[in-house]
């Protein structure tokens, strides 16, 4: 009880450190996040692509370096290592998406439980790890529902942060409140948006069976009246 007490006292207490851990963030920064928060939020499914391409970098970045520092390569060596491996992840996480998916799901929940928990807390942490590759399978296997969930917590919790930070809240009830209700209208406004494209084209796709339908019924009836033309000709 005493370690979920420590994990509400950690998301309530420091709204604003929700993608820079440990960090005093500036207005300018705070903004620019709400910015990027708020697309992610509602527009998570729309701009996948570009979310993957960046969590790709960030990926292969991390990837790159862990990679270098076991084997102890040299500075120079150690930056080239860690660039190609985050542009490599990116280009495969912009041109597969699923990929993408796996890969922005993971860093997006991960990054989330490291704001929260640091690394000090490991069963905590192994939690987290856990239910960031849950989610980044899902993912994969239900690509459009799953990116949505993924991107309206992680964009609602960057852009709850944001509000608290620019507004300087510091009741954690009403943090967590904010929380919750931007993720919440992150995902009734990615999935009206889906639906309302569904329906779009499906309306689309009856109409094209109407036209089709049409040009064969007027075929059908030229072809009637040649034929009745045919037969008075043989009289």
């Amino acid at each position: 009880m005493g370690e979920i007490n420590t994990l509400i006292n950690s998301l309530t207490s420091n709204p604003e450190a929700i993608l820079e851990t440990g960090a005093e963030l500036t207005v300018p920064v705070l903004a620019v996040n709400a910015v990027v928060s708020l697309l992610i939020c509602v527009l998570g499914l729309k701009l996948i692509r570009l979310w993957n391409v960046l969590a790709g970098l960030a990926a292969g970045a991390v990837v790159g370096a862990a990679v270098s520092l076991a084997l102890g390569l040299e500075v120079n060596v150690f930056l080239i290592v860690t660039g190609v491996s985050a542009v490599v992840i990116a280009v495969l996480s912009g041109i597969f998406k699923r990929f993408g998916a796996f890969i922005f799901s993971f860093t997006a929940i991960s990054g989330i439980a490291i704001s929260l928990l640091g690394f000090h807390n490991r069963i905590f942490v192994g939690i987290a790890a856990v239910v960031a590759l849950i989610l980044a399978v899902l993912a994969v296997i239900w690509f459009e529902p799953m990116v949505i969930v993924v991107t309206s917590i992680y964009g609602g919790f960057g852009l709850g942060g944001a509000v608290a930070g620019l507004s300087g809240l510091k009741n954690p009830y009403v943090c967590v409140a904010i929380y919750v209700v931007l993720i919440i209208l992150g995902m009734v406004i990615q999935f009206t948006m889906k639906s309302g494209e569904i329906k779009r084209r499906d309306r689309k796709r009856a109409q094209a069976i109407k036209e089709e339908h049409s040009v064969e019924s007027e075929i059908d009836k030229a072809r009637a009246i040649l034929d009745a033309d045919d037969e008075d000709d043989d009289y």
